[in-house]
């Protein structure tokens, strides 16, 4: 693969890297709502141009379908994401590894179960007025 066909494919893992960052975000918090169409747009696209870059083999990340949640755009970014990094030899990886500090994961050190409950039902209650 050629410096500039390289340096293309580390510019697309960036940017699944961060697509999956905000599809988290959006899942957590519930905002961007209107943006899933254009992140399994981009994602497609990526993946699209990625085999014909030859950095994927062709069908191997199938395409996300329209309609698709956060949660399924943000599992396909991070996984291609990761593939490409592996596959070309990035040093300095730009793969999403999940979150710093998921405030919904029950093992978080710093919140007890109930606390983690109030989060859950402030957000709930959140969501059910942005509408």
């Amino acid at each position: 693969m050629s410096d500039i066909n390289l340096k293309e494919v580390k510019a697309i893992a960036r940017l699944l890297a961060k697509t999956a960052e905000l599809a988290e975000q959006a899942s957590l918090t519930g905002s961007y709502e209107d943006g899933t169409e254009q992140c399994v747009q981009q994602y497609n696209t990526s993946v699209t141009r990625l085999e014909q870059l030859e950095a994927v083999p062709q069908g191997f990340f199938p395409p996300l379908v329209s309609g698709a949640g956060y949660g399924a755009i943000g599992v396909a970014c991070a996984q291609l994401a990761s593939y490409i990094d592996e596959e070309s030899g990035n040093d300095n990886k730009t793969t999403y590894h999940g979150p710093k500090f998921n405030i919904l994961n029950q093992n978080a050190p710093s919140l007890s179960r109930e606390e983690m409950e109030e989060l859950k039902a402030l957000r709930e209650l959140l969501n059910r007025h942005r509408s």
